[in-house]
């Protein structure tokens, strides 16, 4: 399998709301209001709709809207093996404490000054990884973050499937 690259924008909000907007390679969203977990591909015209709570959602990207305790669920321990972010960046490895079938270990690139996580790196049982890179980050602003930007219609056209 070679390299995809994606890019979009993303928006999160505490408890359990995000958005996701993918513009490249095609158009894409994935939107999440707490409870339910849209996934929708305009060009097929069909909507996936499932609950949050069955989603199999990877811890890279639930703990970005307060889902999971890391400590909890991960062995943390500082990585120095391979240089990611920049200059003083902190580099975290998390391995779960319970085996998964989806990954093996996360890396986490941390702003030290600020917390923020600017780098996932999820390793797969297959050897591959799925890295996203956060930039232009803007946390708390002030006009908030509408609630109805989590929320989700699917156009009258759209095939909507469910998982039973």
């Amino acid at each position: 399998m070679g390299k995809r690259s994606a890019s979009g924008g993303v928006a999160l909000k505490k408890p359990g709301k995000m958005r996701w907007d993918y513009e490249k390679p095609e158009k894409k969203l994935f939107v999440a209001d707490g409870t339910t977990l849209w996934v929708y591909e305009p060009e097929d015209e069909q909507a996936y709709k499932q609950p949050l709570s069955s989603s199999q959602l990877p811890a890279q990207v639930s703990f970005l809207f307060g889902r999971g305790k890391l400590q909890e669920e991960f062995e943390i321990a500082y990585y120095d093996d391979q240089p990611l972010g920049e200059p003083g960046d902190l580099v975290l490895k998390l391995v779960p404490k319970v085996a998964s079938a989806q990954y093996r270990h996360l890396l986490f690139v941390v702003q030290p000054k600020t917390f923020l996580v600017k780098e996932t790196i999820l390793f797969d049982q297959q050897g591959g990884t799925n890295d996203l890179v956060f930039s232009a980050i803007e946390t708390n602003p002030k006009s908030g973050v509408d609630d109805s930007r989590f929320s989700f219609t699917p156009p009258p056209e759209t095939k909507i499937i469910s998982p039973r």
